[in-house]
């Protein structure tokens, strides 16, 4: 008996928050969307006993960089998302390293690249 095929991570992605990206009014905007939503699989996929701190490391981030935006929105996009991709796909734990939304003649595309967990260096940690 064949093993059933495994879904495209970029499928997995446009399933948990394909709703959430499209709230964007524009491509730059689905874009945003898109990055908040990698940033909570990746979120998402760290041991519960991290996850906390680097969401709150992530909303520190975030206020520094983007000082006129609303904080407390992305905060509660965040939650919904991690939420999401926990209830979706709790056993996969590939880390999206980067995605594209594209406008594909009235199409949403979303390509990612992702890597097995584990694989990357540590932060500021060369290959």
């Amino acid at each position: 008996m064949a093993e059933p095929l495994r879904k495209k991570i970029s499928e997995m992605v446009a399933e948990f928050a394909g709703d959430f990206i499209r709230t964007g009014d524009d491509a730059r905007r689905r874009q945003v969307n898109l990055q908040l939503a990698c940033t909570a699989w990746n979120l998402a996929n760290l041991p519960k006993s991290k996850r906390k701190k680097a969401f709150q490391k992530y909303l520190d981030d975030f206020r520094k960089m983007n000082s006129a935006a609303n904080v407390s929105a992305v905060e509660f996009n965040l939650k919904q998302l991690i939420a999401e991709k926990l209830a979706q796909f709790p056993r996969e734990t590939a880390i999206i390293v980067s995605a594209e939304y594209k406008d594909c003649e009235g199409e949403d595309r979303i390509f990612v690249a992702s890597v097995p967990l584990g694989t990357l260096p540590p932060a500021g940690g060369a290959f």
